[in-house]
């Protein structure tokens, strides 16, 4: 029997059984119990209905739309290796316009909906396919996204470590900075909405890079310098006016990587 025949079945049935059918569906229906008996097998589902003092059958036909089936499919760019496999459904899709694709019909009894539904073969193979396409797209999606931000950290690495961006105080300074370095970045975010809060974001990580790796590392290194300035006899002031920070910062950086608590304030 083909889908029109049987949802013309349907009705009648129904209607033979004192069964009122209301062209919607009630809420909460994917809640609701659904028929594991035979899908072809409806008179036992309307005999049910019937049995437990059922007067309404909600029921609604599908027409299958094609604009609607695929709209979150076309819109979406596509790999040229994807391209045959859309337009090949897309072929398909629209040629099964306005038919039949399946339809559900409900009851309700002490608070429960329960739920009888039938679809084409055709109808699930179609969307079987589509959602194994979306599928594939939103994992190419999300590699493609992870690459990006692998390669923004290695973009704002290398910003960290430029000595100009280092010096510079603040963001907007600091951005002016990024997009002379990285004019391809300049280029692809220029037709961007959110252009700005890009390269604010990539300041914002190259600024975390800096104080949480690199600017470590340089104190480090600067505070084993003045201690070996201080070994060769150098006072403090003369220690930090030849490494060129003042003499507050020097005592600081001693005294959290060496350990020295002798701030020399007395003989300088």
């Amino acid at each position: 029997m083909d889908l029109e025949t049987r949802w013309k079945h349907f009705q009648t049935a129904a209607a033979a059984r004192g069964l009122r059918i209301y062209p919607g569906l009630p809420r909460g229906l994917d809640q609701g119990v659904f028929w594991q008996g035979d899908p072809g097998s409806f008179e036992d589902f309307l005999e049910l209905a019937q049995a437990v003092g059922a007067r309404i059958v909600y029921a609604l036909a599908e027409r299958w739309d094609p604009e609607g089936f695929l709209e979150d499919l076309v819109e979406r760019p596509l790999p040229e290796d994807l391209q045959p496999q859309v337009k090949a459904l897309e072929a398909e899709a629209r040629a099964r316009a306005g038919e039949l694709a399946g339809f559900i019909a409900a009851w309700i009894h002490e608070g429960q909906a329960h739920v009888y539904m039938v679809e084409t073969d055709w109808a699930a193979d179609l969307r079987q396919r589509k959602e194994a396409l979306l599928e594939m797209l939103e994992n190419l999606a999300k590699a493609e996204k992870a690459e990006e931000a692998e390669a923004l950290e290695a973009i704002a690495r290398k910003l960290a470590e430029n000595r100009e961006f280092q010096q510079a105080r603040s963001y907007e300074t600091q951005i002016r900075i990024a997009q002379r370095l990285f004019p391809e970045l300049r280029e692809r975010w220029s037709q961007e909405e959110s252009a700005y809060s890009r390269w604010w974001d990539l300041v914002r990580d190259a600024r975390a890079i800096y104080e949480a790796e690199i600017l470590p590392r340089q104190e480090q290194r600067m505070a084993e310098e003045a201690a070996r300035l201080l070994a060769l006899g150098l006072s403090r002031t003369e220690t930090a006016a030849r490494l060129g920070i003042s003499r507050g910062r020097l005592d600081r950086l001693l005294q959290r990587y060496t350990g020295d608590e002798n701030h020399g304030s007395l003989t300088g």
